[in-house]
């Protein structure tokens, strides 16, 4: 049974916080650790949960948690397989908006209109 790690982005310019839940290998996730740990001059804006969680939880959070932001809250990703950088560049921001993480599933939350009432409008 795959384990995943949550790793989350909080973006403070637009205020919101991603989560993406990634199953990693040992070897990943102490490589991941050492490229977003907050360096001398910096706070990391990333972070990676100490606990794994089961893929029963990620797909619980999936189905039950919504969002309308253009990249979900809650993203279910399939096993890491980028070359990690040998650093982070904040010109070149590798983990940005979890652009190296392959999303198979997430939780967008539903539109606001219903659909019941749409189809009575058009009945006249």
């Amino acid at each position: 049974m795959l384990e995943f790690f949550k790793f989350t982005e909080t973006n403070e310019w637009e205020g919101e916080t991603w989560n993406f839940y990634v199953p990693l290998t040992k070897e990943q996730e102490a490589r991941v650790r050492e490229l977003i740990a907050p360096g001398d001059e910096h706070e990391s804006p990333y972070s990676l949960s100490t606990e794994p969680v089961t893929e029963e939880e990620v797909d619980a959070l999936i189905a039950t948690l919504g969002t309308t932001t253009v990249v979900a809250e809650h993203n279910k990703c399939g096993p890491f397989d980028a070359d990690l950088p040998h650093t982070l560049h904040s010109e070149n921001d590798f983990f940005h908006k979890g652009a190296p993480f392959d999303v198979i599933e997430t939780c967008l939350a539903p539109s606001d209109h219903d659909e019941d009432d749409d189809s009575d409008a058009h009945d006249g």
